[in-house]
């Protein structure tokens, strides 16, 4: 992997010659092609990280009682109001 991205870049290597990716590309476009890449590279690092992100988020259960308990951030107990299916206000639970 490495030799083929020196040997694409000229100067890397030392050579003079044409860089393989862009042989027969016009010198006005090489840019752009370079910034396609580069974009489809950026891309394909969002699409492996919205899974990840997705995962990660805080799944509530859904609000079909009055009174719901869970486990707040830290772990301790918590109890939720549930309001027409909403869950209107939690509070740690006691007397």
């Amino acid at each position: 992997v490495l030799r083929d991205l020196i040997r694409r870049w000229p100067g890397l290597a030392g050579s003079r010659g044409e860089a393989e990716s862009f042989a027969g590309v016009p010198a006005s476009q090489r840019p752009m092609k370079t910034v396609g890449w580069i974009l489809a590279v950026l891309f394909g690092f969002a699409l492996l990280l919205v899974p990840l992100m997705a995962s990660r988020a805080q799944r509530w259960p859904d609000c079909k009682g009055h009174v719901v308990m869970l486990r707040g951030p830290h772990g301790e107990p918590i109890e939720c109001v549930c309001a027409e299916g909403v869950m209107a206000t939690c509070f740690t639970p006691g007397p």
